[in-house]
């Protein structure tokens, strides 16, 4: 069950940071920077910053330091950590990764629908004048 829920916190960690690099928000100039980073100079680095598929391996310190702040975890450290760290970061990386395709996904046929509509308004405006 402390797994889960250590999934659940990276993926909402991971899922948040996502949201707020990209395009029309919060942090968009540094979303922007990273993925300059990343392409222009080479740098794979700052992928662990905009991937969402590599998002999961640094946000699940911070989750996991989230949740010794809930009492999720306890604060002794034991072995269990070791065999469960990676499963979070697989786990996460797997849904977040997924989630995030299909919102894109979804954001392309929105827009390719919205770009037909478009164009067949124009067309019977045309024939209405």
């Amino acid at each position: 069950m402390i797994t889960l829920k250590l999934i659940l916190i990276t993926c909402t960690c991971v899922m948040g940071l996502k949201i707020a690099l990209s395009k029309g928000m919060l942090l968009e100039r540094l979303g922007e920077w990273l993925e300059y980073k990343v392409e222009e100079e080479k740098k794979k680095i700052y992928n662990l910053f905009i991937c969402q598929w590599c998002m999961a391996t640094l946000q699940s310190i911070v989750a996991h330091a989230i949740a010794f702040g809930l009492g999720i975890l306890p604060m002794e450290w034991n072995w269990q950590l070791l065999i469960r760290w990676p499963l979070v970061v697989m786990a996460s990386s797997f849904i977040c990764g997924n989630a995030w395709n299909i919102y894109e996904t979804i954001n392309r046929v929105r827009e390719r629908n919205e770009a037909e509509r478009d164009y067949y308004d124009s067309l019977l405006k045309d024939q209405s004048e």
